[in-house]
């Protein structure tokens, strides 16, 4: 069938000419039987297709080339079946690969310098002998007691006590001990007041404990004592206290108090003056003031001022005072130099008298009258209208 496909495709083909595209050669030649003789060398075709235009035809070989075979136009003859598909040609052989050229050969290695010789070592040294040990070192001195290295002096009351007193650490012999870090208690172990400051020290490397802002309010002969722990305590010798500068002043008797126009004062005026702690400050001059017009009254000498000066107990007391014959309320004023302030007495003429006057009944209103009448009234009524003190 194939055979009788070609002649039928082949005769219109191949009259205008054939041109084989893939090689030059003469047009191929086929007598019907067999494979198809070409120009195409050795090659044989073993298959023909006709492309879906109808006028090229593809020719396979049995090497697996297809060539393509153009041609003028000639009348189409009926499709022939397509011829089974011809056997897949032998893979050729593979080429033999090549030789691999030679590897050079790798060069030596020159020798090893060989190794000078090791020096010789030199011999150990002797070791020394060792050395003796010392002797130990006597043991310090151990405290026992307290001494005062720096006694107490006086002072003035509410002042600190200088120079600083100092306590030592001692041994039995009296011997000072260098030992630091030793805590020591300050007390007043003897006369009133209170000791203030910084009571507790700790001693430094000399042993020696220093207290420097000790101070005492009251005044008087004093004694401390420095302790510490089991260690002997120590008493300080005698010192004194003293009364520090007047700070103030103030009216302690005579205050308040009334008496009749004309008479004399029961009680006497009485000033204190003490230092900035309360201490009684003497001979400090205090002068007393009584008013210069209406109710008052006068000192000795019909004077309107009178001094006087403290004593050891800071008190100064005012000579007697008498009333002027006017009534009435009335203050008298005392001052001195240093203290700030002034002390105040409250007193009064017949004020206080007329109230402690009883109740008079009929006849006793009567008495009065009689009495006013005599000699006794007048004076007393003389008394009332005079502003002069009298004696």
């Amino acid at each position: 069938m194939l055979q009788r496909a070609f002649r039928l495709l082949a005769a219109p083909l191949l009259l205008p000419g054939l041109l084989c595209m893939a090689v030059q050669g003469a047009p191929p030649q086929w007598n019907g039987n067999g494979p198809l003789a070409t120009g195409l060398g050795n090659r044989v075709i073993t298959a023909l297709t006709v492309g879906p235009d109808g006028t090229t035809v593809y020719l396979g070989t049995g090497s697996g080339t297809v060539f393509r075979l153009d041609g003028a136009t000639g009348a189409t003859g009926p499709s022939g079946s397509t011829g089974p598909t011809g056997p897949t040609g032998p893979t050729g052989p593979t080429g033999a690969t090549g030789p691999t050229g030679a590897t050079g050969p790798t060069g030596s290695t020159g020798p090893t310098g060989a190794t000078g010789p090791t020096g010789a070592t030199g011999p150990t040294g002797a070791t020394g002998p060792t050395g003796s040990t010392g002797p130990t070192g006597a043991t310090g001195p151990t405290a026992s007691k307290l001494a005062f290295a720096q006694q107490p002096t006086d002072a003035v009351a509410g002042q600190q006590i200088a120079p600083a007193v100092t306590v030592q650490l001692e041994d039995g012999s009296s011997n000072p001990v260098a030992s630091s870090g030793v805590s020591v208690t300050m007390t007043l172990s003897s006369g009133a007041g209170a000791l203030a400051g910084t009571t507790s020290r700790t001693t430094n490397g000399s042993g020696v404990a220093s207290f420097g802002d000790l101070s005492i309010n009251l005044v008087g002969s004093k004694r401390l004592t420095a302790s510490s722990g089991a260690l002997t305590p120590a008493v300080s010798n005698s010192f004194a206290i003293m009364t520090g500068a007047a700070a103030t002043i103030a009216a302690t008797g005579g205050t308040p108090q009334y008496t009749a126009p004309g008479s004399c004062f029961p009680q006497l005026l009485k000033v204190t003056v003490t230092d900035g702690c309360g201490n009684p400050v003497p001979g400090v001059v205090v002068t007393f003031f009584a008013p210069g017009s209406g109710p008052g009254g006068c000192f000795p000498g019909d004077s309107l001022t009178a001094v006087a000066t403290t004593g050891i107990d800071g008190v100064a007391t005012s000579p007697p005072f008498t009333a002027n014959g006017l009534e009435g309320d009335y203050t008298v004023i005392a001052t001195a130099a240093g203290p700030s302030g002034s002390a105040l007495f409250a007193l009064g003429n017949g004020a206080d008298e007329d109230k402690d006057i009883p109740a008079l009944g009929t006849a006793g209103l009567a008495l009065l009258a009689l009495l006013l009448g005599g000699a006794g009234g007048a004076r007393l009524l003389r008394a009332r209208r005079s502003g002069r003190c009298g004696r």
